[in-house]
């Protein structure tokens, strides 16, 4: 039984192949403090695939590459015990295997990943609860890559800009920190928040953007 399932392991890694990664020459979220990472493109070919799978990374503070699908693991790991996304609107399921399925809901915010290493995402209360400031994604002016999670509807914007409208309310959650959802003063213009013992999150209103930056806590 053992040869058997060796063999079968071996089959599928002969049966696919995957090109180098290659710098898009975009920018992608926050990876260390005042650092930002670069969105990657690579391809796989699986034996099963009538055509090649892309596939996007973002290299992190060491050159380390974080897959998109890591990404999405990180955050169905996530959602699955957090209490605040049950309080969204739920639109649909999918199969998550035998008789499992997983409700996916609507989201009142435009999601934004600004960070990686850790997961950081930032989202601000939609003008319009049903439409995202970030749809249609192919033509979207804030933003060029996106990331998703089995748990949500709509793609989770990727950058360290987020679209903002006065008034708004902004919330900010992490996989790294708590299962709770945080919200941002921004009263004054601008706000900061701890994502780890030596780094915080600052975020400035600027016109209809929230700008973002990553620093450590002793920065001025």
């Amino acid at each position: 039984m053992k040869s058997v399932a060796l063999f079968t392991v071996l089959a599928l890694l002969a049966g696919c192949s995957a090109t180098p990664w290659k710098d898009t020459g975009k920018p992608g979220p926050w990876c260390a403090p005042n650092k930002q990472s670069r969105i990657y493109h690579g391809t796989v070919d699986y034996f099963w695939a009538l055509t090649p799978e892309g596939q996007g990374a973002f290299d992190g503070k060491w050159g380390f590459k974080k897959n998109y699908d890591s990404i999405r693991r990180e955050l169905d790991s996530y959602f699955w015990d957090c209490p605040f996304i049950e309080q969204w609107p739920v639109h649909g399921s999918v199969s998550a295997g035998y008789l499992v399925s997983i409700a996916q809901h609507v989201s009142p915010f435009d999601l934004c990943l600004v960070s990686i290493n850790p997961t950081v995402i930032i989202g601000s209360e939609r003008p319009n609860p049903k439409r995202s400031s970030f749809w249609p994604v192919n033509r979207s002016q804030y933003h060029s890559c996106y990331v998703s999670s089995t748990f949500i509807c709509d793609e989770i914007a990727v950058g360290t800009n987020v679209p903002y409208h006065p008034g708004a309310k902004v919330f900010w959650f992490s996989p790294a920190v708590d299962h709770d959802l945080h919200e941002i003063d921004l009263s004054s213009g601008s706000a900061s928040f701890p994502i780890s013992k030596r780094q915080q999150i600052a975020v400035v209103v600027e016109g209809l953007e929230l700008k973002t930056s990553r620093k450590r806590k002793d920065d001025d």
